[in-house]
């Protein structure tokens, strides 16, 4: 009687598996089919004599179990030649051209893992990695969890459909947060997480949902499409996603276009129409593929090698622009290392303005013989990271000069060792002192998902050094690191401004006073009520506190890097009187005064020097007829400078203003 109740809860079982995952037609709720699966557990438990390796219970989940057995494509899996520069690119198609080919269809490249499914009497049947292009491994199982391949479609014939599998940038942030509560560590980049749940041995629908499949090729069927476009608008017939239907695809007839150039052209546009697109994507493209659009021109031009001669993949390089290094910054890095920084003329790069890029260590220095003056090539890799990829020698005049390297450590002054080729700051109150402050203040306002990997990347990328950086932060600045993508850079900057209404008592207890706790920083609060009027608080006030923590505080205040910081997190109108929700004017010294900007100030950025204008009682103003000031940076623009003369206008720099205002 128990056995066969065992025997009937695994046919049923299997029964149930194979409505879900093939048929997609399940017959039961999840939680009937878990009730079914528990009942078996209890009872292989309880009669052990009945377990059996082929129950269900013995995969996870119930589910299906990935084999990895390796098997051969009944038709090879070719690799695209690829051309990196657009004459390469011109050089293929006038040859195409010249070769009879007429028709052309262009289309992202997916930048993924490349698959097989196979299709039996309209049911899926297999799915295989591209392998070596001969032989690719069983992953069956996890093909049948991916939401976007039909498991059953309308159509009898034998059929293979290869294709992309990937994984949204938006998705990865999804999978990174409940692995991060875990306390697990998280996944580096999409490619290689999707490649991870492919090949996991007991796949689940959980991480299946994650995936998508992009098809760009029937590589076998009865059907009768004699051409590309028409076989992937069938199988868009069918419930698949064809890779040419996710992003702006192009067909070319060049037999419509007056020349060759012309149609050069408007490929040209398209080339460039993706490009711009590509970083808005959520999932990751690295090229343009481009086919001859007629099976009859692919036959006849066949193959070269595992190479067709009738495609061609257009592959993005990284782009690169010229630009002057005009200082060099040497930051502490979250492990008392302390790594240079190099400070450009902003140069624009793929739609993001780079300044500061990192010159890694000082061996890189050495390299790249770079000086400052030096005209330099800067590139973003991946298209998200900048980077000094060499020297222009032949810009160089004399004078040039050499970049110092540190000898003291810019936090604390101390002496700095040498080990490996990189200078160290032993200071145990220093090393990695600000990476430590940033984290206590985080932690204090309770900026969620602002965690300490986060915080140790944007600073040991430069973005942050000291804690009022986190207000001057992008989203861009956090999208670009690894395993960060839009939706959790977004999450991030809004947490950050939900922050600047954090009380005071927050504020305080976050800034790594010696026994300033949110309890005492609760004090501190009610008797100055804001930060400003904290930050110009005597000692014999402070004392009232006590005379230990008074002098702790005191003694906080008096460092010049610490009233720093707190200057700015005042411009930010942090730690203001939230309860009376007012906005504290520091002064009315500029007394209406009107300011114009032009170039990027050495020590304040526009929005914090456009604050300290409204605060101390002036008004923010274009370069026009009534401006009083035009407040100048190391780039001004002259012919800004000469415009406000006609206006009358007085010409400063930062020091000027600063005097103007203290």
């Amino acid at each position: 009687m128990i056995e066969q109740r065992i025997k009937k809860l695994r046919e049923l079982i299997k029964y149930h598996i194979y409505k879900y995952y093939i048929e997609q037609e399940p017959e039961i709720s999840d939680n009937d089919f878990d009730q079914l699966l528990i009942e078996l557990q209890n009872l292989e438990a309880q009669y052990p004599e009945f377990d059996s390796q082929d129950s269900p219970t013995h995969k996870v989940g119930g589910g299906l179990e990935n084999k990895f057995t390796e098997v051969y494509h009944k038709i090879p899996m070719l690799s695209l030649g690829k051309c990196m520069a657009w004459e390469e690119f011109e050089t293929w198609f006038k040859k195409m051209v010249g070769q009879n080919v007429k028709k052309f269809t262009f289309e992202v490249k997916l930048d993924g893992l490349a698959c097989s499914l196979t299709y039996n009497n309209g049911i899926l049947v297999q799915g295989l990695t591209r392998g070596d292009g001969e032989k690719g491994e069983d992953i069956t199982a996890t093909i049948l969890t991916i939401p976007s391949i039909p498991k059953k479609i309308n159509c009898t014939d034998f059929m293979e459909v290869r294709g992309e599998v990937i994984l949204l940038k938006s998705n990865l942030d999804i999978i990174n947060k409940t692995k991060e509560a875990k306390g697990e560590k998280k996944y580096e980049n999409v490619r290689n997480t999707a490649s991870g749940i492919l090949r996991t041995k007991n796949p689940s629908k959980e991480m299946g949902q994650y995936l998508r499949f992009g098809a760009y090729m029937l590589a076998q069927s009865n059907s009768n499409n004699k051409t590309y476009s028409e076989n992937m608008d069938f199988l868009k017939d069918l419930g698949f996603t064809p890779a040419r239907n996710m992003v702006q695809n192009l067909e070319i007839d060049v037999d419509t276009f007056t020349d060759i150039k012309s149609a050069l052209n408007l490929i040209k546009q398209y080339f460039e129409t993706i490009k711009v697109l590509r970083p808005t994507l959520d999932f990751d493209i690295d090229g343009i593929v481009i086919k001859s659009d007629l099976y009859q021109d692919q036959e006849r031009l066949g193959c070269k090698t595992n190479i067709p001669n009738w495609a061609i993949a257009f592959k993005f390089e990284s782009e690169r622009k010229m630009t002057q290094i005009i200082g060099c910054e040497h930051l502490l890095g979250a492990k008392g290392s302390i790594t240079p920084r190099a400070k450009l003329v902003p140069v624009k790069i793929g739609g993001t303005t780079v300044t500061k890029p990192t010159l890694h260590n000082y061996d890189e220095i050495k390299r790249l013989g770079v000086k400052i003056g030096d005209y330099v090539w800067v590139e973003r890799r991946g298209d998200v990271i900048p980077k000094i990829t060499g020297v222009v020698f032949e810009m160089r005049n004399g004078t040039e000069k050499d970049i110092e390297f540190p000898t003291h450590c810019p936090e604390c002054d101390a002496g700095l060792k040498w080990r490996g080729g990189i200078p160290r700051c032993d200071n145990v109150d220093c090393s990695g002192g600000q990476v430590f402050k940033i984290q206590n203040y985080i932690k204090a306002l309770e900026i969620e998902d602002f965690g300490p990997s986060l915080i140790e990347k944007l600073f040991d990328a430069g973005k942050i050094s000291t804690v009022p950086d986190i207000y001057d932060l992008k989203e861009e600045d956090i999208s670009g690191l690894d395993r960060m993508g839009d939706k959790s850079a977004r999450n991030v900057i809004a947490n950050i401004e939900k922050s600047k209404k954090a009380g005071l008592a927050k504020v305080l207890a976050g800034l790594t006073i010696k026994m300033v706790g949110e309890s005492t920083g609760k004090d501190l609060a009610d008797k100055y009520g804001t930060l400003e009027k904290f930050s110009k608080a005597a000692l014999t006030e402070l004392l009232t506190i006590g005379d230990v923590v008074g002098n702790h505080i005191n003694t906080w205040l008096a460092i010049p890097a610490n009233q720093k910081i707190v200057a700015r997190l005042i411009s930010y109108n942090i730690g203001m009187d939230i309860s009376n929700n007012k906005v504290v004017v520091s002064s009315n010294k500029l007394n209406g005064a009107k300011f114009g900007f032009t170039g990027e100030l050495p020590n304040y950025k526009r929005k914090q020097a456009e604050k300290l204008i409204t605060d101390n009682g002036g008004e923010v103003f274009g370069i026009k007829k009534g401006m009083d000031y035009l407040l100048v940076g190391p780039d001004g623009k002259v012919e800004k400078i000469e415009k406000a003369k006609k206006y009358g206008a007085k010409i400063i720099e930062e020091n000027d203003f600063l005097k103007l205002i203290q």
